[in-house]
């Protein structure tokens, strides 16, 4: 089974994941309608479907330093 994501909310709308830094941000459109687009840690900007794998990359560091105190006071 892959790894699991672990949410930590950053900012209303946006998550970050705990564990390998990829950033979920929920995005209303004009319509009424919601989307996700995920800022994986590899740098690249998706908006998809379905949830990518918990994979660190090479913003995973530097990620979860800003998210540092969003991570503390989830716990």
């Amino acid at each position: 089974m892959k790894k699991r994501h672990r949410w930590v909310q950053v900012r209303i709308h946006v998550y970050g994941c705990r564990d390998c830094g990829t950033v979920r941000e929920n995005v209303e459109h004009a319509r009424g309608q919601w989307s996700q687009r995920f800022y994986l840690p590899g740098g690249e900007r998706v908006t998809a479907l379905h949830v990518p794998p918990c994979e660190p990359g090479t913003f995973t560091a530097s990620r979860l330093a800003k998210m540092a105190s969003a991570i503390v006071c989830s716990v």
